[in-house]
């Protein structure tokens, strides 16, 4: 779309919105039909490694300790070193990014930041093949992160014991 090609199968929104000086992020797809099985297997992987790094955002553990998580998803499924494709996101707040680092930053100061109960996190994995996931969630005491960036009416993907459940990509016109 943001060359003018039409849209004939899948549409990726990505969003990152201020309200009262606090900042969201999220992404959702929409679909003209049913996902094909390669790419649902892709997104699945893209899910995975969204679940690794925020499982790993429990307070006390290190910021550092999130982005190995991060990494090692990554190799998981299948893709190391998938992270340095683009930037995966992090704490996210009074900023679109409160700061910036990647896996094996050990230098950094954020690298050591420890993670805290109400901080609020918007990790972003993808694959290529246009697979992405993003949505902001806030740590909570129990080390569950609770997602804010809800979406009433939109299908959801099934939940654990950890997060309800996912938005699922929409299917429109089918």
């Amino acid at each position: 779309m943001a060359v003018g090609a039409p849209v004939r199968r899948l549409a990726m929104a990505v969003v990152v919105a201020r309200r009262a000086g606090l900042h969201a992020a999220a992404t959702r797809f929409a679909a003209s039909a049913p996902l094909d099985p390669p790419y649902a297997a892709l997104r699945g992987r893209v899910l995975a490694i969204e679940e690794a790094v925020l499982s790993a955002c429990t307070p006390a553990a290190s910021y550092g300790a999130a982005l190995d998580a991060l990494d090692a998803a990554y190799a998981g499924a299948g893709a190391p070193g998938g992270w340095s494709g683009h930037y995966q996101g992090g704490p996210i707040g009074f900023a679109q990014r409160e700061f910036e680092i990647a896996p094996g930053c050990a230098a950094s100061r954020w690298y050591a930041e420890p993670v805290r109960v109400g901080h609020a996190v918007a990790w972003n994995p993808s694959l290529p093949g246009g697979a992405k996931s993003e949505d902001t969630y806030l740590v909570s005491a129990d080390g569950a992160c609770e997602r804010v960036t809800t979406s009433p009416g939109w299908p959801t993907e099934p939940g654990d014991t950890m997060r309800p459940p996912r938005p699922a990509v929409l299917e429109v016109g089918t």
